[in-house]
């Protein structure tokens, strides 16, 4: 593994990461991803709500 140290940040206290903001004993969902909830529409058919509840699922375990 090569890393580039231009690229590279060390002791930050967060960390955003796959959606995810991480650091300091916290974790919970990037606040721009929880931002776009408002703006879903409700689900018109079985596969739309299908796709939300994968959405919400994947968030499910996050808090901050």
């Amino acid at each position: 593994m090569t890393l580039s140290l231009e690229k590279c940040e060390f002791a930050r206290p967060l960390v955003t990461f796959v959606g995810h903001i991480i650091g300091s004993g916290q974790h919970g969902p990037d606040p721009d991803k929880v931002a776009c909830v408002e703006d879903i529409q409700p689900p018109k058919t079985k596969k739309e709500v299908r796709q939300i509840f994968c959405f919400f699922s994947y968030f499910r375990t996050s808090r901050l």
